[in-house]
């Protein structure tokens, strides 16, 4: 279920249709608050909708259990550059 409402937000996100999106990836961070993949997409959102330093703070999140998790690490880096 997990995987499905995730690939759902992917899709929602893919066809912007943010608040759906946003809607989705809350739900599930409130339920699985250490999954990195939720967490990196929650990220994406919050950096798609202008919430950069809560996109910063995932981002951060996901480095804190996954060091070498190349996307979240160039996503941050971004975001500090701007």
């Amino acid at each position: 279920m997990k995987e499905d409402l995730l690939d759902q937000a992917k899709l929602m996100m893919f066809s912007q249709n943010y608040r759906e999106a946003k809607k989705i990836l809350e739900k599930l961070y409130k339920e699985n608050p250490s999954d990195p993949e939720i967490i990196y997409h929650f990220a994406l959102l919050k950096e798609i909708l202008n919430a950069r330093e809560e996109a910063k703070s995932l981002y951060k999140k996901i480095l804190e259990v996954i060091p070498e998790h190349k996307e979240a690490r160039e996503r941050l880096k971004k975001l500090e550059e701007e």
